[in-house]
């Protein structure tokens, strides 16, 4: 949405300590990576206090109860929707449904890069949407109604951005 999210750097500051992490950097914005440390367990993380705020997602993605576990084994997929003609790049936890999930809302398997670190996963997620939206110019391949199962945000017009030149920007990569 184009909103703009307006908060007091002392409430910001307030929301983040609320939410269980000690901002380590003064406050650069509500929709900007935020370098905080965890309260919990103590590692250096960087949340959006938009996300935090508006989605009510966890400050600490090592101490969430569910979703991606950088801890643990993990991979980066692609998929393809030949309805939205679009890409969908991800992470899961190799032990997770998530691309099941996808496959429920229309989409296919194209492939899967596997890590026995998680925070390979991560990384290599970044690079891509980093290559995808800077360096491609790539768009957004579907709207978030469009989504319901999450995801949107990482997804890419096949006009804008092929199969192929991401299997091989990603085997380039690895």
């Amino acid at each position: 949405t184009g909103r703009k999210l307006r908060i007091r750097s002392g409430d910001a500051v307030a929301i983040m300590q609320e939410a269980g992490v000690e901002p380590l950097i003064p406050y650069p914005g509500a929709r900007e990576p935020w370098r905080s440390r965890c309260t919990t367990c103590g590692r250096e993380i960087s949340p959006r206090l938009a996300d935090i705020k508006n989605r009510g997602q966890g400050a600490c993605r090592y101490c969430a109860n569910s979703g991606f576990n950088p801890d643990q084994p993990g991979s980066v997929y692609l998929l393809v929707s030949d309805a939205y003609q679009s890409l969908k790049v991800g992470i899961r936890n190799l032990s997770s449904k998530r691309i099941e999930e996808h496959e429920r809302n229309g989409w296919q398997f194209l492939t899967e890069w596997c890590f026995d670190d998680g925070e390979r996963a991560i990384a290599l997620e970044a690079v891509v949407l980093e290559w995808w939206r800077n360096d491609v110019g790539a768009t957004f391949g579907c709207q978030q109604h469009q989504m319901p199962q999450g995801g949107y945000t990482e997804t890419a017009p096949i006009a804008q951005v092929s199969p192929e030149s991401t299997v091989a920007f990603v085997k380039a990569h690895i």
